[in-house]
């Protein structure tokens, strides 16, 4: 839902200045920071880590950093290889996300240096209906997965 809004913000936001794009996503990401420090941590291995009595037969029990660095970097694969839905979801959004960079590249091309010769605001525009289609496909998801739900704890799936 939000990477076809980038294209529309950032279309006017040149209009101004180049700079004022990049002013923006700073804008942007400052306000979501404070977040960041104040939702509660959802990773399970802090929060036994912040649990545990004895602090020194935590740091006994944590593996080593390259250890880390290997099972984190290979996990996807091996869900992948594992797992054929993973596999194929993940394909799929491959495909999908591609499709719409795509968009982001040829947009701009045939819109505003071909026969049209629209501003780069209005070249945002036209990813509009990529954004309403993406807020309609939200709306069904989200009441696709309560009556999943509601299915599921009636017993009905």
């Amino acid at each position: 839902m939000v990477p076809p809004l980038g294209p529309i913000i950032s279309g006017y936001a040149t209009r101004h200045s180049w700079r004022l794009t990049f002013w923006v996503g700073l804008g942007i990401s400052g306000v979501f920071l404070p977040l960041v420090y104040c939702l509660p941590e959802t990773y399970a291995p802090i929060i036994k880590k912040k649990h545990r009595v004895d602090p020194e037969a935590a740091e006994k029990q944590q593996p080593s950093f390259a250890r880390e660095l290997k099972v984190i970097f290979l996990r996807p694969f091996v869900m992948a290889a594992r797992k054929p839905v993973v596999l194929f979801t993940s394909l799929y959004l491959a495909l999908v996300h591609a499709t719409l960079y795509l968009f982001f590249q040829a947009y701009p091309i045939i819109f505003q240096v071909g026969v049209y010769q629209l501003s780069s605001g209005e070249v945002g525009l036209t990813f509009l209906p990529i954004t309403a289609g993406s807020i309609v496909a939200l709306g069904l998801f989200l009441g696709y997965s309560s009556y999943h739900s509601s299915a599921m704890k009636a017993g009905i799936v």
